[in-house]
C-alpha cells in the first residue's frame, strides 16, 4: 500500500474484526532481514529486551492492561526489561541501543513511535548504507491493548 493508504486503519474494518491483521508495508520488507542474515532467523537476547508503554501518558487503560502482562512475562521468561519507559518519553540515545544490541523493543502507544523518535533521527542513526538496527521491533498502536 502506498503511504496514504497505509494510514487507513484497515484492521478496524468490521469484516476484519475476527481476523489476525498485521501491518507490514510489503513482502520484501518481511523477507529483507532473513536475506541479510543468510536465511537465519534474528536472535533476541532476553537480557536486552525492553518496552516503551504509553510514552505520551495519555493511554491509562492501555498502561493498566499491558504493564502487568509485560512485567509477568519478564518474571516468567527471564526478560531483562531494563530501562523501560512507561508514561514517559525515552531518551533519543535509545536508538543507539537498538543499533548495538540483539534485543527486542516493544512499543505500545500512538502511531509508530514518532513521538519518541523523530524520522530524521531514525534515518540518521539507523538507516545508513547497511541496515544498522540489530534489535527486533514490535510496534503496537494505541488500540492494541484491547486485543
Amino acid at each position: 500500500l502506498d503511504e496514504r493508504l497505509h494510514r487507513f486503519p484497515w484492521e478496524a474494518m468490521p469484516i476484519l474484526e475476527t481476523e489476525s491483521v498485521c501491518r507490514v508495508p510489503s513482502l520484501p520488507f518481511i523477507f529483507a532481514p532473513l536475506i541479510e542474515r543468510g536465511g537465519r532467523l534474528p536472535s533476541v537476547r532476553p537480557d536486552k529486551c525492553f518496552y516503551i508503554l504509553d510514552p505520551e501518558a495519555n493511554l491509562p487503560t492501555t498502561s493498566k492492561t499491558l504493564k502487568p502482562v509485560l512485567d509477568s512475562l519478564s518474571r516468567q521468561k527471564g526478560y531483562g526489561w531494563k530501562n523501560n519507559h512507561c508514561g514517559s518519553l525515552p531518551p533519543i540515545e535509545t536508538l543507539d541501543r537498538l543499533k548495538e544490541e540483539d534485543g527486542l523493543l516493544i512499543y505500545c502507544g500512538h502511531g509508530g513511535a514518532e513521538c519518541c523518535f523523530p524520522r530524521a533521527e531514525v534515518e540518521d542513526r539507523l538507516m545508513n548504507k547497511e541496515r544498522a538496527c540489530k534489535s527486533s521491533l514490535l510496534l503496537f498502536g494505541c488500540s492494541s491493548g484491547r486485543l
